[in-house]
């Protein structure tokens, strides 16, 4: 059985399109509610379908996830778009600690998650919407581990650097495409979620900064996954974005 979508009825009269990844939780949900309240059609990706318009898509699975986008945006008429936002949101911590703990197995599925299929999948969105004359905006959520270094999280820093500056090299490619694409990196600052308290509570031979997480936390400096949902889409509408740059939630547009 395919992925849940919008019925045909309603693709035909679709003008705003928007597609999260990661969106079961946290700040992917608040993205979620954010553009829909903004009056757009959310496709929603991640793990469970929970919803109406939820994509069941396993982002350990490159070919697959890119194949679940392209029957997804099938039935819509994409020459027809007014905008078209997608946020590359999904993400993985695990598995923490030094790389030489881990099994194999657990590295790669930690690089498809972060890295390859957020690739594929933008590849499969740049393709299906090149003769598109909407705007269309991609939003790569960064994180401050792409540009420090911290013991236990090699893989998602690594990650997280190689997706900006892949986002980066797309700006460039885009540049020249006959209705481009507008790619930006958006770093949410440290939030109050899931990945958040994973970290906190993790063992400090895993993490050795767990307390100093568990400490920020204490002290109500974790900010509201809404809030920051509503400064990524005020970024994301934003008619002042330039392409190929980094922003922060706080950065004033």
């Amino acid at each position: 059985m395919g992925p849940r979508i919008a019925t045909a009825g309603m693709t035909a009269a679709v003008r705003q399109l928007a597609l999260v990844t990661g969106s079961a939780g946290g700040l992917g949900r608040a993205l979620c509610d954010e553009l829909c309240d903004g009056g757009f059609t959310v496709l929603r990706l991640a793990r469970r379908a929970d919803h109406a318009q939820g994509v069941a898509i396993d982002l350990c699975d490159p070919v697959a996830s890119a194949a679940t986008l392209a029957r997804c945006l099938a039935p819509f008429d994409l020459a027809a778009l007014e905008q078209f936002v997608f946020v590359s949101n999904a993400a993985t911590i695990e598995p923490l600690g030094p790389i030489e703990q881990s099994r194999v197995d657990a590295l790669a599925r930690s690089l498809h998650v972060n890295l390859v299929s957020p690739v594929a999948l933008i590849a499969t969105a740049l393709q299906m919407l090149a003769s598109s004359p909407a705007r269309k905006v991609l939003v790569n959520v960064t994180s401050g581990s792409a540009l420090s270094a911290r013991a236990g999280v090699a893989l998602y820093s690594a990650a997280k650097a190689g997706m900006e500056h892949f986002v980066r090299c797309l700006a460039a490619d885009q540049a020249h495409a006959v209705w481009p694409f507008v790619v930006v990196n958006a770093d949410p600052g440290a939030m109050d979620t899931a990945m958040q308290a994973t970290l906190r509570g993790a063992e400090p031979h895993a993490f050795p900064d767990a307390a100093h997480f568990a400490a920020r936390h204490a002290r109500g400096e974790l900010a509201d996954p809404q809030a920051v949902a509503a400064a990524i889409v005020r970024l994301a509408l934003s008619d002042t974005l330039i392409s190929g740059t980094r922003r922060h939630v706080r950065d004033p547009l």
